[in-house]
C-alpha cells in the first residue's frame, strides 16, 4: 500500500496529481464525521493511500511525506471519547441551545445557537455541527443527537 501523509492541505481531486486514485486511510479530525468507520488522524491533514507511487516530480509538486501507518499509531487504547448532545429550541428566539454529555452522562458543555433564518431545520443542523466540533475539539467523537421534546419560549424562562 501506498501511504502519504499530505503536508499543506488536505487532499482532494485539486491538490493531488491528475490520474492518481486515491482514498483516506485516516481521516482528518475536522471532517472525520464524513467517514466515521476510519480512524481519526494525528496529523492535520489525514493520511492517504494512492493506487500507485508518487514520483519525486510529483511528491515536490503535492507536498506529502511517505507514511507507514503501522509505525505511528499510538499502542494501547485507541478507542475515542464518546459523546451526545441534545438540542432544545427556543421557539420564539429562533435559536436553540445545545448540551453535550460525555460517555459517564456528565455535563461537558453547552452553547446557543442561532441562524439567520431561524428555521428549525436549520437550527437542528447547525446544532449538530456545533455538538460534533465541541466533541472533537475534547479529542472524541458524536455519537448521538437528541431533540429533547420540550420548546421554551420566552415567557416560560421568566415565570
Amino acid at each position: 500500500m501506498n501511504t502519504y501523509r499530505p503536508l499543506l492541505r488536505p487532499a482532494g481531486f485539486d491538490t493531488l496529481p491528475r490520474g492518481i486514485q486515491w482514498d483516506y486511510v485516516e481521516m482528518p479530525r475536522d471532517i472525520s464525521h464524513r467517514r466515521p468507520e476510519l480512524p481519526v488522524s494525528l496529523h492535520p491533514h489525514g493520511v492517504i493511500s494512492t493506487d500507485k507511487p508518487l514520483t519525486q516530480e510529483e511528491k515536490s509538486s503535492f507536498p506529502c511525506n511517505p507514511f507507514d501507518v503501522a509505525d505511528e499509531r499510538p499502542q494501547g487504547d485507541q478507542t475515542m471519547n464518546k459523546y451526545a448532545a441534545t438540542i432544545e429550541f427556543l421557539v420564539d428566539q429562533g435559536a436553540a441551545i445545545i448540551v453535550l454529555y460525555d460517555s459517564a452522562g456528565q455535563w461537558s458543555g453547552a452553547s446557543r445557537i442561532e441562524t439567520r433564518s431561524g428555521r428549525r431545520e436549520d437550527l437542528y443542523e447547525a446544532g449538530y455541527t456545533a455538538a460534533s466540533g465541541a466533541a472533537n475539539s475534547k479529542d472524541g467523537r458524536l455519537e448521538r443527537y437528541m431533540e429533547l421534546d420540550t420548546a421554551l419560549r420566552q415567557s416560560d424562562r421568566n415565570s
